[in-house]
């Protein structure tokens, strides 16, 4: 009997959709686990480069529930990953050949902590500070998270 690779593929990704939205009830409950926004803005990006159209949908899908679930504007993430992608990514990669992964999640989160500054005007508060604290510890945890898997 023949398996069929294309309902393994889809059942997996479905898998870790639910898996990601487990993730984020917990990241709701414990602040100290990342979004995963860097994470997820670099498989976005190789996704993007390389036309693999099934894991830009699944990124697609888990950034539309980030939205939802963090109140954010709908489809937000999305636009702000494509303008990142346009702005930062490309250009960096030309400069850098390697090891630009790491200094996109860092723009990642420094653009994000900015862009909900003009929506939320925190600007120059303790809770921005705080805020900021928040988002450079994620950004650091998510660069390990990158440097061990070497994406």
């Amino acid at each position: 009997m023949r398996r069929n690779s294309l309902t393994q593929k889809a059942l997996s990704y479905f898998v870790i959709f639910l898996l990601y939205i487990f993730y984020c009830t917990m990241g709701n409950l414990y602040i100290f686990l990342p979004p995963l926004l860097g994470l997820f803005f670099i498989l976005f990006a190789h996704a993007l480069r390389n036309n693999k159209i099934i894991h830009l949908t699944l990124i697609i899908a888990m950034l539309l529930w980030l939205d939802c679930e963090r109140g954010m504007p709908f489809g937000g993430m999305i636009v702000y990953f494509l303008l990142l992608y346009a702005v930062i990514f490309i250009p960096l990669s030309f400069l850098l050949k390697k090891k630009v992964s790491i200094f996109c999640i860092g723009f990642c989160y420094l653009g994000l902590f900015f862009l909900l500054g003009m929506i939320g005007n925190y600007g120059a508060t303790s809770s921005g500070w705080f805020i900021f604290g928040i988002f450079t510890y994620y950004a650091c945890i998510e660069g390990l998270i990158v440097g061990i898997l070497k994406i």
